[in-house]
């Protein structure tokens, strides 16, 4: 069987995975768009909706808590089916992903190096995959699935009661939290110690270390000064 998020529903891929006799069971997931695996987690997106998650910074939020909780995290990057796969390729690896996304996937696997990047030509070439990587595995189970993140929903809704109107203005605020090392547990103490992004761009992982901790503080630092050919600090 395979968990599936109820809001990939309005996908084909599930109806495929049912027709290869495997079980589909829809459930709200916090983490994650399919759980394969006790331990295997994927994130589905169409090249679309993967520019736009890098560009907000919710990818990278998404990762992380697959990291988390899952051993395996997976980012799922599909195609249509109603196109050819060659002409995708050509008009979106071309335009995009060497002028843009390239780049981000590079330091998105610097900050998560145990992350699996599959890459399907379409929802089929999904199910195919899927298939092939539950042979021989153990079967999730859907409460353990349900419980995945619940601490982090809790967080984000005590955010939420939070008005931030109150004290930041909410866009650089936005732009703040799209940036790795990031999180709801330093983004104020960053703002009430930097001035702007271009000052927290500027600082050293010495600099930013007492403000957010090492790991966060390398996260942010190579975020701003990496190309995809550096290595982490």
């Amino acid at each position: 069987k395979i968990i599936v998020d109820v809001r990939e529903f309005r996908c084909s891929l599930p109806l495929l995975i049912h027709t290869k006799e495997i079980n589909v069971k829809p459930c709200t997931l916090i983490v994650g768009d399919y759980i394969l695996t006790p331990t295997h987690c994927v994130e589905r997106k169409s090249v679309n909706d993967l520019i736009q998650s890098f560009k907000s910074g919710r990818l990278y939020n998404q990762v992380e808590s697959m990291s988390t909780y899952y051993k395996q995290p997976i980012l799922l990057i599909e195609f249509n089916q109603d196109k050819s796969f060659l002409l995708q390729v050509i008009l979106h690896i071309l335009i995009y992903i060497f002028k843009y996304i390239q780049s981000k996937i590079v330091l998105l696997l610097l900050a998560f190096p145990n992350l699996k990047i599959l890459w399907a030509s379409s929802p089929y070439a999904s199910s195919e995959m899927f298939d092939d990587i539950k042979k021989s595995q153990k079967e999730p189970d859907e409460q353990e699935a349900l419980s995945k993140g619940t601490e982090l929903l809790e967080k984000n809704n005590q955010e939420k009661s939070y008005n931030p109107y109150t004290q930041y203005n909410v866009t650089p605020q936005e732009m703040l939290l799209s940036i790795p090392g990031v999180n709801y547990k330093n983004y104020r103490i960053i703002m009430n110690n930097v001035e702007n992004i271009y000052e927290l761009s500027q600082m050293t992982v010495d600099q930013l270390n007492p403000l957010v901790g090492i790991e966060s503080a390398r996260l942010i630092y190579n975020f701003f000064n990496s190309t995809p050919k550096d290595k982490l600090v």
